[in-house]
């Protein structure tokens, strides 16, 4: 375990606003769309899928494409592996907002 205060390097993925709100997003909900997360986040489609490959380079996300007669719709969906990091990411923010609590 870290130092109270400290996030591990290998969380740093988490640390941009835009990342961890997709990332509550998905934990929250498993899958979601590529237009509605843009929408919900009011990113261009530039801006969103960065981050969304950042996510999946890490392998916290994976994107898949499901394809309609009308045009095709890519799903963002959190992997089991983006799961456990995101829990133990969110135990460690709890400690240090724990630590705020107990210093004031």
């Amino acid at each position: 375990m870290t130092e109270l205060g400290e996030i591990p390097d290998e969380f740093e993925i988490f640390i941009p606003t835009v990342r961890l709100t997709i990332m509550i997003l998905l934990y929250n909900h498993q899958k979601v769309t590529f237009t509605e997360l843009q929408r919900l986040l009011n990113l261009t489609a530039g801006n969103l899928d960065h981050h969304l490959k950042k996510l999946e380079n890490s392998h916290a996300i994976r994107m898949y494409k499901k394809i309609f007669p009308q045009r095709p719709l890519t799903v963002i969906e959190i992997t089991e592996t983006g799961k456990k990091s995101f829990q133990e990411y969110i135990t460690i923010l709890k400690g240090i907002l724990n630590q705020i609590d107990t210093n004031q």
